[in-house]
């Protein structure tokens, strides 16, 4: 039998909750990241519903995180591998849940596991560049732009905890911990390299490694990546779904994430391509002109990187008409003498650069880069009656 709690304490108690109740998602964000509050982390994770993907229902996180683990994007970033995406989805779990003993510091990892302080501080970084110059919101309309940083936040770390949890079922790399100074760098190497050759290959390739700098796990793992590359292992059994030629749009550098493949350079290359022949593009997007070109590139492959890219906003912000976007950066088409400029673009850069075609087919989109620039081959032909 249950003693029961003092009238005035359950009293406290429920007023406390109540007020929990009424902040705002930021204010819950930094009492979180700032002060380790769990009575904030409880009310977040038990009552706000502040995550959905397009068209569905307002989710919890622990849901939305099950919801996301059946997607498509979801099995081709963790390889097709079902082992793969229960172990991403604990580690983006305790990413932001997880919060250590107090008095401790916030780290990104530690012998407790992630700490969510680092990440929720994260996401209010996010939120303050955005804010600054948008001061005339609503507290609606606050909490609705607030909701959907954090969701996107929340996206990127479990297509990085799909990597990392790649990393971990891979057979051929097994964790180091690098002892740099006082600190310990924990980074993936090949199982081939042996305990001391592992320190000298990363003395002689990482520059200024310092454990106590923000993100510098990651940073070190990228160089480790770039340079020997991250295996994937497909059994020959396994059921991998192809995708349409047609989602090539929302695949690159959401698949090909900047902070892991080098798509920021990939973006980049594509844009300067553009640039270069500019003269050979629609004449409502030569008129931009080059520099305002490279501008509308980047700023269109960013947006799919953060899964808000919209048509009719980057037709507003850049003065074009919707079927002038359509034609250049479309996410939808049929036929593949219709596939937008832009796409195909990027079907062409990523099989002329032998590391792009590597991180393509590591992404598992390769195929779709063969059956894009198939299409076109086929649709040359028949404008030039060779079909």
């Amino acid at each position: 039998m249950h003693a029961e709690l003092d009238p005035n304490v359950q009293l406290a108690l429920n007023t406390q909750a109540e007020c929990y109740e009424a902040l705002p998602l930021v204010e819950l964000a930094s009492r979180i990241g700032n002060e380790g509050d769990r009575l904030a982390l409880k009310e977040l994770h038990d009552n706000r519903p502040v995550f959905r993907l397009v068209g569905g229902q307002p989710l919890l996180f622990i849901r939305f995180i099950s919801v996301l683990r059946e997607t498509p994007w979801a099995m081709r970033t963790a390889g097709h591998s079902a082992s793969v995406l229960d172990r991403a989805c604990d580690i983006v779990t305790d990413r932001f849940s997880n919060l250590p003993p107090e008095n401790q510091a916030p780290t990104t990892e530690g012998r407790a596991g992630p700490d969510c302080r680092y990440y929720f501080r994260a996401f209010l970084q996010v939120w303050e560049k955005w804010k600054r110059d948008k001061s005339s919101m609503s507290p609606l309309e606050n909490e609705t732009a607030s909701a959907r940083i954090l969701q996107r936040g929340v996206v990127k770390h479990f297509r990085l905890s799909c990597l990392e949890a790649r990393r971990e079922c891979n057979p051929a790399r097994t964790r180091y911990a690098w002892q740099v100074g006082a600190g310990t760098i924990q980074v993936w190497m090949p199982a081939s390299l042996a305990g001391h050759e592992r320190r000298v290959w990363l003395e002689t390739h990482v520059d200024d490694p310092d454990p106590s700098r923000a993100q510098e796990r990651d940073r070190v793992q990228r160089v480790v990546d770039e340079s020997f590359g991250i295996a994937r292992q497909v059994p020959i059994d396994s059921d991998v779904r192809q995708t349409p030629s047609h989602d090539l749009a929302s695949v690159p550098l959401n698949a090909l994430a900047a902070e892991d493949s080098g798509a920021f350079d990939l973006a980049v290359a594509i844009a300067d391509e553009k640039v270069a022949r500019i003269r050979e593009l629609r004449p409502a997007i030569q008129a931009l002109g080059k520099v305002k070109l490279k501008n509308l590139v980047l700023f269109i492959l960013k947006a799919l990187s953060e899964d808000r890219y919209e048509e009719s906003q980057v037709a507003r912000d850049f003065g074009l008409s919707k079927s002038t976007v359509s034609r250049f950066a479309g996410i939808r088409w049929d036929l593949p003498g219709r596939i937008p400029d832009l796409w195909a673009n990027v079907a062409h850069t990523l099989a002329s650069h032998a590391p792009f075609i590597e991180t393509a087919q590591d992404a598992g989109v390769w195929h779709q880069v063969q059956r894009v620039l198939g299409d076109q081959r086929q649709a040359n032909a028949r404008r030039t009656g060779d079909v």
